[in-house]
């Protein structure tokens, strides 16, 4: 979609979106409305554009023994197609996080 209003997309990781805004190596973003608030984006997004647009990604969910059992190539595409990021699949980071 925004390709083709003509933008240029790129993935920035999240924590580094404020600071790619501020200094204008990105120059828009998409989040949920409550974003601007929550996060501050106010302070560097001049702009907000209603698209009436929705992201729905889908969570990708097993135990450590059911994931193990898929076979390895499918177990890299699913790695590959969320970024790559192993340790949401086996208890790490993302779960830590959520833990607090």
């Amino acid at each position: 979609m925004f390709k083709a209003f003509g933008a240029a997309p790129v993935s920035i990781p999240w924590a580094e979106t404020y600071s790619a805004m501020q200094t204008h190596i990105a120059d828009g973003l998409e989040q949920p409305l409550i974003g601007l608030l929550v996060d501050k984006m106010y302070e560097v997004q001049k702009h907000c554009s209603l698209t009436n647009h929705m992201w729905d990604g889908f969570w990708i969910l097993s135990n450590k023994r059911v994931w193990e059992g898929i076979p390895a190539n499918l177990r890299r595409r699913a790695q590959h197609q969320r970024g790559g990021d192993p340790a949401a699949c086996r208890g790490g980071k993302h779960e830590r996080d959520a833990a607090g």
